[in-house]
């Protein structure tokens, strides 16, 4: 399947078959139009990342995946981005995702100016700076979400393929290393 422009982040690959295979397809899930009826008004990634962090959470258990957010000073609680970590991938509404193209994503495509990753409780995520709560939608339609990841995917599978190292990243390709000291995530 080749991807609408606008759902392609250009230069960040992911080179596990099996991997990239599950990205698609985790993908191609999230956009199906049934699927995106469990959002009223918003996507997965504006405003819809809690939702789906929240949601897999419950599918693969808090055992195997772990919450993750994004802010752009390290003394933030409030997320611009959620996601879930599991191995040394992260899923969100764009699919899976190593940690350095996560990275990348949020600082280059989202355009933050600073980007930390880091682990977190959700139930302790403080309010928006204007105010408002973090943004979920109603949990009868999370679990609707999380019943439907089940009924899609082999949940042994997956963590299975996605709780190993990242396949042979150092071998072929030395992004990681160049960059590594560069960057300001916090894994």
């Amino acid at each position: 399947m080749v991807w609408p422009e606008h759902l392609r982040i250009r230069g960040v690959k992911i080179i596990n078959p099996k991997v990239r295979q599950l990205s698609n397809e985790l993908k191609t899930f999230l956009n199906e139009d049934h699927v995106l009826e469990l959002l009223p008004d918003c996507g997965w990634i504006d405003g819809g990342c809690r939702s789906l962090m929240k949601a897999i959470l419950l599918w693969l258990g808090e055992i195997h995946a772990i919450p993750y957010l994004i802010v752009i000073c390290k003394e933030d609680q409030h997320a611009e981005h959620a996601v879930v970590r599991v191995g040394d991938y992260f899923l969100d509404g764009s699919g899976l995702s190593t940690k350095h193209a996560l990275y990348q994503r949020w600082r280059y495509v989202e355009r933050l100016p600073h980007v930390f990753i880091r682990s977190f409780n959700p139930s302790e995520e403080p309010d928006h700076r204007n105010g408002e709560p973090p943004y979920y939608i109603e949990e009868a339609l999370i679990q609707n979400l999380a019943t439907l990841l089940a009924e899609r995917f082999n949940r042994m599978r997956l963590l299975q393929i996605l709780d190993k190292e990242p396949y042979d990243m150092k071998k072929t390709s030395n992004i990681l290393t160049k960059h590594e000291n560069n960057t300001k995530y916090e894994v």
